[in-house]
């Protein structure tokens, strides 16, 4: 029932309550045996908050509420994740694996916070410089993100999370800048390290995450989770790809007049390249 709840409002949760609503999924093991003020500190928000954060879905308050979290772990332990059904072949683990990203994709739609992708937006609209971050497995990501900015015409640098590098790139961070973090898994320290001193420098921060309650979203002054569940218990991409899409078409949209002026000159010397390609001979072999 508490996830049910959370899904039909989460839309209309203020960002504290995202933020608890978040952890409780998130962390339902460990929040199953913590009171309301250890669970407030555990996301830094007060314990009134976590309170009114439980009548605001109908619970009677916070014992009611931790009663139906409790309900998920016991759910969980009783049902353990399928084994691959006995015989399966690999078309249907496949069709299986498809079958899991259209319910993350799902869940995405149904759960997209309109404000923060609107502040993401804006944000990435009106930035001097747009820095974009991304360790790991989460690199790939940010490297589509830095290539849709880079065809919108907008000043964007991938961030290389070592220190020193990072720290190279950074120098000059001002808040007329935004930092974008994109994260598959939680364990991302450099990229945590590179928003929280972006934060410090009063720079916007944004964090494309698996889940709110993560350490890097936690930095971030805007966050926004994306589904990555998956068959086989590694995190997928595929809804956080259709999230960096869907921002790159919106921001696209928003141009407007300005994005024909973009795309012909660049159409234009593609084109020239492609010529200029085919005229040069080949060095003999």
């Amino acid at each position: 029932m508490f996830r049910e709840k959370v899904s039909k409002m989460y839309g209309h949760l203020s960002p504290s309550y995202r933020r608890i609503a978040d952890y409780l999924l998130d962390h339902h093991n460990e929040a199953a045996f913590m009171t309301a003020t250890q669970l407030a500190r555990q996301i830094d928000v007060n314990t009134a908050t976590v309170v009114r954060f439980a009548q605001r879905l109908g619970y009677d308050g916070y014992p009611e509420l931790l009663q139906d979290v409790r309900s998920i772990v016991r759910s969980r332990l009783a049902t353990p994740r399928p084994a691959a059904p006995s015989g399966e072949n690999t078309y249907e683990t496949c069709v299986r694996a498809l079958e899991q990203e259209t319910e993350n994709l799902k869940q995405l739609a149904t759960n997209l916070p309109s404000q923060e992708v609107m502040e993401v937006v804006n944000a990435l609209r009106s930035a001097r410089t747009i820095y974009v971050a991304g360790e790991g497995r989460s690199r790939d990501l940010a490297h589509m993100l830095l290539g849709y900015l880079k065809t919108l015409g907008l000043a964007a640098q991938e961030i290389e999370t070592d220190v020193s590098s990072a720290a190279l790139t950074l120098r000059n961070l001002s808040p007329d800048d935004v930092v974008v973090a994109v994260a598959l898994d939680p364990q991302c320290p450099d990229t945590t390290s590179v928003v929280r001193l972006a934060r410090e420098r009063n720079a916007q921060t944004i964090a494309i995450v698996g889940a709110l309650s993560w350490p890097v979203s936690r930095a971030a002054k805007i966050g926004v989770a994306c589904p990555v569940d998956s068959i086989v218990g590694v995190a997928s991409p595929v809804a956080m790809s259709a999230l960096l899409s869907a921002v790159f078409q919106a921001l696209w949209s928003l141009q407007g007049p300005k994005m024909a002026e973009l795309t012909s000159p660049y159409t234009g010397t593609m084109q020239r390249l492609a010529d200029i390609r085919a005229e040069t001979p080949l060095p003999p072999m």
